[in-house]
């Protein structure tokens, strides 16, 4: 078994990613493949629903639960198929928890790392993902950035899936979404969707076979179960002894690899990456473990290592949005008869809103100038990935001078610098817990802010110092 550390398989990636593009604009060597990790905490991970199942056997009075005994894949078919046993029902109880989840974190960083380019270096990570989720939170994230994405989610649509294609991106719903009763979630639709259908030469293990011939797949998010049609697929790939470029298998915590078929994790090409075996970041003299490698951070590292810049939408929203609608609207006066919603007054308010925000950065007083670039400094910097560089920023600040929506806007920063650090460098994230509860004591002791709402980010704040500050 070759293991490997994060950095190192990013660098390796981006290294290979930069020789490959730079002689074939289109020429990818990877595809992404993820798995349910990059959805959760917004939707359950197997056992989760395995647990919503069990509690609605119960409150139904549908007999005695299924014995919770076997692999994984098992407890869930049989929890599944018990509480819901129509492919409509379990449809409708998917739709249920995924329609209106909230878009995770990881699926944003995933945006980011699809959509965006490094336009110096030319560098774009790949225009392909195959997921095993019903939800459509990568879909919606992309497009929510201003990406078109091509959309694969039944057999019959596999042919729409171009590899010689650079753009529009590409995302395959290997089993499915929530829309439709004909998703694949328990063990006989898995296997029958790996299955290939010689009878008019489409289905998902076909593409999938068609794309492992040409690309090597990076894997987060995802536990493997055997028998789908992402496991059979590379089972198939695998029988030969060497890929053109190693195969990255990122796991959430170290035993996750001793839970991967030999075949996979024996094999040459196949390089596992793990989260450190020693402690490592420091509170104190005293060491922090590293807790996981969750997809989330496996994206930000590629982000960096990419020299990737922030989504447009998030460090000029209304010159953003006035693009959108430039691309959508006909601009010819002779079309405007047609303009049945009004929609390039829109576009003239949104602009004029764009002006406005322009001009009033220019029009500010040096204090507020000097405020207001280090705030959007400090932004910029989170949106990059840069926390050291976003905390160092902070330092500049005079939190007493700040109005209330500029520290509304601080504190927001600082909750993400956490979430961003507090599994890797718990150093970093105390330091924003302490900035935060400082921020915090301040709008306070002014009598005009909103006390039961700075109460409550003030707890918040403390919460997290206990979680990121105590050894596990």
């Amino acid at each position: 078994m070759s293991e490997t550390d994060l950095d190192t398989a990013v660098h390796q990636i981006v290294r290979a990613t930069r020789k490959r593009t730079a002689h074939d604009s289109s020429g990818f060597p990877f595809f992404l493949i993820v798995g349910a990790g990059i959805s959760h905490p917004s939707i359950p991970l197997a056992a989760g629903i395995e647990r919503l199942c069990r509690e609605e056997i119960a409150k139904a009075a549908l007999g005695p639960p299924p014995l919770e005994s076997g692999s994984p894949l098992d407890r869930y078919e049989r929890c599944f198929e018990h509480a819901f046993p129509h492919a409509e029902d379990r449809q409708i109880f998917l739709h249920s928890l995924i329609h209106k989840a909230a878009v995770s974190p990881a699926n944003f960083r995933l945006a980011h790392l699809l959509g965006e380019r490094n336009e110096h270096r030319r560098l774009h990570l790949t225009n392909l993902v195959f997921t095993t989720n019903f939800d459509e939170m990568l879909t919606r994230a992309l497009r929510l950035f201003g990406h078109d994405v091509v959309v694969c989610d039944h057999p019959k649509t596999t042919q729409r899936i171009k590899l010689g294609r650079a753009n529009p991106l590409q995302v395959v719903h290997v089993h499915g979404t929530h829309w439709f009763y004909d998703c694949r979630n328990l063990r006989g639709e898995l296997e029958l969707q790996a299955k290939g259908d010689l009878t008019d030469n489409v289905s998902m293990a076909q593409l999938l076979d068609r794309v492992l011939a040409e690309r090597t797949p990076i894997v987060t998010g995802y536990s493997g179960w055997e028998g789908d049609v992402i496991m059979t697929a590379l089972r198939r790939r695998l029988r030969e002894p060497t890929l053109p470029h190693n195969l990255y298998w990122f796991c959430f915590q170290r035993s996750d690899a001793n839970a991967l078929p030999v075949w996979l994790r024996e094999h040459a090409s196949v390089r596992l990456v793990l989260p450190p075996a020693e402690e490592s970041g420091n509170f104190g003299s005293t060491p922090m473990p590293v807790r996981s490698l969750p997809a989330r951070l496996v994206f930000e590292t590629l982000i960096r290592e990419l020299e990737l810049p922030p989504p447009k939408l998030t460090s000029e929203p209304l010159d953003f949005f006035a693009e959108q609608l430039r691309a959508t609207l006909s601009l010819d006066e002779e079309e405007a008869a047609r303009d049945l919603y009004l929609l390039r007054d829109v576009l003239r308010r949104v602009e004029e809103g764009a002006r406005l925000e322009h001009a009033q950065r220019q029009g500010t007083t040096a204090t507020e100038k000097t405020t207001a670039r280090i705030l959007a400094q400090v932004s910029s910097a989170i949106r990059r990935l840069a926390y050291k560089e976003a905390l160092a920023e902070t330092q500049e600040l005079d939190l007493g001078s700040l109005s209330s929506a500029e520290k509304e806007t601080l504190d927001e920063a600082l909750d993400a610098l956490y979430l961003g650090t507090a599994d890797t460098d718990s150093s970093l994230g105390l330091a924003a817990c302490e900035l935060r509860l400082k921020l915090a004591e301040t709008a306070l002791r002014e009598k005009d802010s909103d006390q039961t709402a700075w109460k409550s980010r003030a707890k918040r704040a403390r919460q997290d110092r206990v979680f990121v500050s105590e050894p596990i």
